[in-house]
């Protein structure tokens, strides 16, 4: 198995999981997640930790690799439903250039950008994400499923992304962007 799948994972205080069958239910203050687990891998609640076993019970150098790195991928996936419940994911967008600007719209559960085009742009904000805009030039993206939240930042990002020459574009939290040198006169 890998690294990642020989340690338990430990449950905080508040935060439950139960298996039905092959679906992982994860509870907590935040909400619940559910994951529906590989048949190569089973998942055992032994009271506060949660240990990710190869599904054939056969020793650890008899695994596959496929097998091996199921098992981690399954393990982490648990982690971070952990983590999600208990205390959440966030991503900080940052809006860098002349006129650029975000605006949250509830009744809508909508962004509106301005991006320097003709037109505004409209994103709408899926459920099970919370979206803040304090200053007309950040945005705060937060939920419980780190996916969700991850995708929601590049979705956004793909409107218009950092460019090398004047910097420019959505940065997703401190962005480093390389900078290029301009055309010599």
């Amino acid at each position: 198995m890998s690294r990642i799948s020989r340690m338990p994972i430990e449950l905080p205080s508040g935060v439950e999981c139960r298996v039905d069958g092959r679906v992982v239910v994860v509870s907590g203050g935040n909400g619940e997640l559910s994951f529906s687990v590989p048949d190569a891998v089973k998942v055992v609640v032994d009271g506060r930790s949660v240990f990710v076993r190869s599904a054939d019970d056969v020793k650890i150098c008899d695994l596959t690799k496929e097998q091996s790195s199921l098992c981690g991928t399954v393990a982490r996936r648990i982690k971070n439903m952990v983590v999600g419940v208990s205390s959440g994911f966030v991503k900080n967008l940052e809006l860098i250039g002349v006129g650029y600007k975000a605006e949250y719209q509830p009744q809508a559960s909508a962004i509106k950008l301005n991006l320097g085009l003709s037109h505004s742009i409209m994103y709408s904000v899926p459920n099970g994400i919370m979206v803040k805009t304090d200053k007309p030039t950040s945005i705060v993206v937060s939920g419980v499923d780190k996916q969700l939240v991850g995708q929601v930042a590049a979705e956004i990002r793909k409107f218009c992304p950092p460019e090398p020459y004047k910097g420019k574009g959505i940065h997703v939290d401190k962005e480093f962007v390389r900078r290029k040198e301009g055309k010599a006169k």
